[in-house]
């Protein structure tokens, strides 16, 4: 009994503790407390931990999960070799941000696997996630900016303007990490009412999530959003005749040329369409990337150095300096070296060839999707340092990798312990004659 995973109370503080980090953004904007903004970390690591202790102590232990388990230490082991050898400027408080930005939300992964273990359906709380920040966008755009301000929201970081157009934080903290969740939560929800087949309700939300996705004019957060559509599109012709998929091929190549001169020509004289931003991304790639035999080229800067977490650190002393990158291959690079690139390849290999083994198998999941819709984002953003899209994006890639082998059931044994107890407790009471009936039956007389 002490074996069985399949409890319901942790995968229920999980659901919780999502709907908890969707606005902690915005109540750490007015709770300024060191306590409170290591809660979420502090929750999540335990989480971690407790996941971790029941794992080691089953009978039964999946390679599969060992393997996810001994690469997450991998890259812990890789961020640490900074502390030990640290170029100049680097310290603890680059080495704790970093960690805490890029290296826990991973833990995800393993939270997926659990709650996927424990047969939860990790979207529920994501439809609540939703509207929530839906909602409070709308109410944020009503209010006005004069009026957000006045709150306490900071310029530039909480909420910016954008060739005159507002961007708004939601209930998330930034804008950009606003658009990155309503992105990512509106295709989980989509994809889940299209495993019930409730294909229509699907479409409603794949609408309103385009609709508020455009109106929140982060781009980056667009293209993973219609990059996983077109490759899940692309997906489905698998399943469907032969004949119409070639109509609907077709049809797509008909109307592409139409959408493709009409989408340019109502967008070139529009936020989404203006290229200044993208040209000064441009502009820096490369600039900083450190040669691939060096120190830094091996084994990075230091986890943090660069990216969200400088960005971070740099806001607590006037002598750091920041580094956005906008590119999560180069930020990771910068950070971690070649021998962080190869451990986070391998970490997506290894989630890639699960997903084909569940699909292989029948277990229909949208990792490989999200995988490569992150892809295509990561090279205009840091995609895997958004707070709190991060930790979603991990724990949906644990629970399409789980699908890929078997779930160790401890609960049968469990339903029969319960029944010998049921009889034990019948044999206190029974009379002679059901004695001597049950000892027939059992073959004892």
């Amino acid at each position: 009994m002490k074996n069985d995973t399949n409890y319901t109370r942790l995968p229920k503080l999980i659901f919780l503790y999502l709907i908890f980090i969707s606005f902690y953004g915005t109540i750490a904007i007015f709770v300024d407390n060191p306590i409170f903004k290591l809660s979420k970390d502090v929750i999540l690591i335990l989480i971690g931990m407790y996941y971790l202790f029941k794992f080691f102590l089953r009978k039964k232990i999946e390679n599969r999960t060992f393997i996810v388990i001994a690469f997450l230490l991998l890259m812990v082991c890789i961020s640490i070799l900074n502390l030990i050898n640290p170029t100049m400027g680097y310290g603890v408080t680059d080495f704790a941000y970093g960690i805490k930005t890029t290296i826990f939300p991973m833990i995800g992964l393993l939270l997926g696997m659990f709650l996927k273990q424990s047969k939860m359906n990790f979207v529920k709380p994501l439809y609540i996630v939703f509207f929530l920040i839906i909602i409070t966008w709308v109410l944020q755009r009503i209010v006005g900016l004069d009026a957000l301000m006045s709150m306490g929201f900071e310029y530039a970081v909480n909420v910016k303007t954008f060739n005159d157009n507002l961007r708004l934080p939601s209930l998330v903290g930034t804008p950009d990490a606003y658009a990155f969740l309503l992105s990512l939560t509106g295709i989980l929800i989509e994809w889940d009412l299209r495993n019930k087949n409730k294909k229509g309700l699907a479409n409603i939300f794949r609408v309103i999530t385009l609709a508020f996705l455009l109106l929140a004019t982060i781009r980056s957060a667009i293209i993973f959003w219609l990059v996983y559509q077109i490759v899940a599109t692309l997906k489905s012709f698998f399943q469907i005749p032969i004949r119409r998929a070639y109509i609907t091929i077709g049809a797509i190549m008909f109307l592409l040329l139409p959408i493709m001169f009409g989408g340019y020509y109502l967008l070139s004289n529009t936020t989404l369409g203006s290229s200044s931003s993208t040209q000064d991304r441009l502009s820096h790639w490369g600039d900083n990337l450190a040669p691939l035999f060096s120190h830094e080229g091996i084994y990075g800067k230091g986890i943090g150095s660069v990216g969200a977490a400088s960005v971070s650190t740099a806001e607590l002393s006037s002598t750091k300096s920041s580094y956005a990158v906008d590119n999560q291959f180069f930020a990771i690079y910068e950070q971690l070296g070649i021998m962080g690139v190869i451990t986070l390849f391998l970490i997506f290999s290894l989630i890639i060839r699960g997903c084909f083994l569940a699909n292989k198998n029948n277990y229909i999941n949208n990792g490989n999707a999200l995988i490569v819709a992150l892809a295509f984002s990561s090279t205009f953003t840091n995609c895997l340092e958004l707070y709190p899209f991060n930790v979603f994006l991990w724990i949906q890639l644990g629970v399409s990798y789980r699908m890929s082998y078997p779930i160790y059931e401890a609960s049968s044994q469990v339903k029969q312990i319960k029944k010998r107890k049921k009889i034990f407790r019948i044999k206190l009471f029974e009379t002679p004659e059901q004695r001597i009936k049950r000892k027939l039956q059992a073959g004892k007389l």
